[in-house]
């Protein structure tokens, strides 16, 4: 009952403090920075916080979606709101999208209402105070990218790991930019020029069919960071401690997603592109493992 009263009072503040924001932000909004949480009462203080240390010149939101965590993160995120009213918006779902088939990055991105959205996840974080301000000043003058974003590094409770993400760290043209490369996500800012379809529930990798939709209206651009993004790496990652196999089936899900919009829309060209990526990765995979079964049986007989 206590529990229930407490969910209660706090919906009312936050229906206050949606009004209160509502009348107060007038102001034309340059950039949503979107921040996709669940389960990450240890790390979002951080996320926020390199969030609020930008130096910017221009009005900036912070949307936070939380996909009904449990953990005590929505409590954080009240706090947040409580200090800062004029520029949080807090979405927060009653029972888990991700879970449920539900359209968790549908629901975050038409809750933006920047001309720019710049995208980090609750359990990584900004470095660069200058980020927004560097990135947003380059998409201005460069009208032909639709997407900016640099290299990052990756970290865990033990400090930075010496590894490669194998990111993309060049520029893509617009055919490359519709392939959905690997592009980290922390690092980026875009145009809010896309709607996100339905097929997109049905992606593990919502950041690849972001990119492609993206592609369809111009080019990306890798902007160097001397202080890039930390991405964090824990077992309950999104992505980052996933096995092989599931990283595969993960990726193969989402080809198959964005196939199937590019179906609907009756782009032939695009969905034959994603239907030969989904044949190759899916070769690359079992050739792979097979290779790698060759390899432990040398091993057993040798060291027999």
């Amino acid at each position: 009952m206590v529990k229930e009263k407490n969910i209660g009072k706090i919906k009312i503040i936050y229906a206050l403090l949606e009004i209160k924001c509502k009348i107060k932000m007038n102001k034309k909004i340059k950039v949503s920075i979107l921040c996709i949480t669940y389960n990450h009462v240890n790390f979002i203080r951080d996320a926020i916080e390199g969030f609020l240390r930008q130096n910017v010149n221009f009005e900036f939101e912070i949307v936070v979606h939380d996909d009904a965590s449990t953990d005590g993160t929505r409590e954080v995120l009240h706090e947040y709101l409580l200090k800062y009213p004029n520029i949080f918006k807090l979405i927060l779902q009653d029972k888990n999208l991700h879970s449920s088939g539900g359209n968790v990055l549908k629901n975050a991105i038409e809750a933006c209402s920047g001309e720019y959205i710049a995208f980090c996840e609750g359990d990584d974080k900004w470095m660069d105070v200058n980020k927004l301000q560097s990135q947003i000043a380059y998409l201005d003058s460069n009208k032909n990218s639709v997407l900016v974003y640099s290299d990052c590094v990756p970290f865990n409770g033990n400090g930075r790991l010496a590894i490669n993400l194998n990111g993309v760290t060049k520029d893509v043209s617009k055919f490359e930019l519709i392939g959905a490369p690997s592009i980290y996500t922390l690092t980026t800012c875009f145009r809010n020029i896309i709607e996100i379809p339905p097929e997109a529930a049905l992606a593990r990798y919502g950041d690849l069919f972001m990119w492609t939709l993206l592609g369809q209206h111009g080019s990306g651009s890798y902007v160097h960071s001397s202080n890039p993004p930390m991405y964090r790496m824990h077992p309950g990652g999104m992505n980052s401690m996933k096995s092989r196999e599931l990283k595969f089936e993960m990726l193969i899900s989402t080809y198959a997603a964005i196939m199937m919009y590019y179906r609907r829309v009756g782009d032939s060209v695009c969905a034959k592109r994603f239907k030969e990526m989904i044949i190759k990765e899916t070769l690359k995979y079992f050739i792979k493992g097979f290779m790698i079964n060759l390899k432990i049986d040398w091993i057993l007989k040798v060291i027999r």
